[in-house]
């Protein structure tokens, strides 16, 4: 026999388009659907291969591409998660979004921020943060204390360097100078996911959910990443569908629970971000702008569930452009002008500085 690489059947198209069928077959984007699809259609290959002799069996192989393509577009994994969606739903009565409901969360007694007591032990402390990008200094000497177990609100005009502190302060932006201490220990430099295992977590101010996955997957997929053969193991454990059960509770969205998350209104969609944000147990939250494009009534809501986790301990700091938010939730207040901080106090204390009514109105 002889034994040799030929570039033409190595490096062949009809294998980069096997490849490809494989994964569109079984269901792209997902571990199992490739493996799926290759187990189908590789037996089903060799044997037109046999009983064609022809090449006939790429073009009926194309012709299953384009019917997969048309007809089953998330594979035949897809036809698994929905007859599991289908038996989910038939069991418990779950409908359309309109369905969804929420227990209502009673507001704390104390709703006086002006007089909350806010603790003197800092849990995240920022000492002259300095990001430029290219010639535009976004923040300039920055430096602020946020305090354990406080809603604090940070604020400012557009452009005043706020959301780029806040991807400064999680890791998606590197500092070209200052610190940061989370808990007494300084972290700059790590990447996202280390700041996050260490226990602070955020949200953006463009809601990113995974719109092909369903809701409660969505809030596990904050918790479950797996590596090597731990991508064998069930993916959804039982202890991670019952904390995330119980946060889409809290959230209102229980009964979408099986609904992919693309189904949502933008507003649900902020508030599936935000229960995937506390999915992990962070100490500090930080929140993006989450009132931002969202109708009053869950703007409501999502400052309920603020209030629900801040009673049990959590610490929050919040963008937000909206005042009505900021005055009726949070104390202490940073505002933020052209990359630093021109004052904090409480909401009385902000709206009467002069400094700030200077960088909101101009002089």
């Amino acid at each position: 026999s002889i034994n040799y690489v030929s570039p033409a059947g190595t490096f062949s198209i009809l294998i980069s388009i096997n490849i490809l069928l494989f994964a569109i077959f079984g269901g792209k984007g997902t571990v199992v659907g490739p493996v799926l699809g290759a187990l189908v259609l590789i037996p089903l290959g060799q044997f037109l291969n046999i009983i064609l002799v022809t090449e006939l069996h790429v073009l009926l192989f194309g012709v299953l591409l384009i019917a997969t393509v048309l007809y089953l577009p998330g594979g035949l994994i897809s036809l698994f998660g929905r007859h599991r969606k289908n038996h989910t739903s038939s069991a418990t009565g779950a409908g359309t979004p309109e369905a969804a409901s929420a227990p209502n969360l009673l507001r704390p007694e104390c709703q006086d921020v002006e007089h909350r007591q806010i603790s003197d032990e800092v849990i995240l402390s920022a000492q002259g943060l300095v990001k430029r990008f290219g010639g535009v200094v976004a923040l300039d000497g920055c430096s602020f204390d946020i305090r354990k177990g406080s809603i604090t609100g940070l604020i400012g005009p557009n452009g005043s360097g706020k959301s780029t502190a806040i991807n400064v302060l999680t890791g998606y932006y590197k500092a070209d100078g200052g610190s940061i201490t989370f808990k007494e220990q300084r972290y700059a430099g790590q990447r996202p996911s280390k700041i996050k295992a260490m226990g602070m977590a955020r949200s953006f101010q463009e809601t990113r959910v995974f719109g092909s996955l369903t809701v409660l997957e969505n809030v596990i997929a904050s918790v479950s990443g797996q590596w090597g053969f731990g991508l064998m193991r069930r993916r959804l454990l039982p202890h991670e569908i019952e904390r995330a059960e119980e946060l889409l509770r809290i959230v209102g969205l229980y009964d979408l629970r099986h609904n992919l998350a693309s189904e949502l209104s933008y507003g649900q969609q902020k508030l599936l971000e935000f229960a995937s944000v506390v999915m992990g147990d962070p100490e500090l939250i930080l929140l993006d702008e989450p009132a931002a494009g969202v109708n009053p009534i869950l703007v409501e809501r999502i400052m309920d569930v603020v209030l629900h986790l801040n009673q049990q301990g959590k610490t929050f700091v919040i963008v937000e452009h909206d005042m009505g938010v900021i005055m009726t939730y949070c104390n202490p207040i940073i505002v933020m002008d052209s990359g630093q901080k021109i004052a904090e106090g409480s909401p009385s204390e902000v709206q009467a500085n002069p400094r700030v009514m200077e960088a909101y109105l101009g002089e």
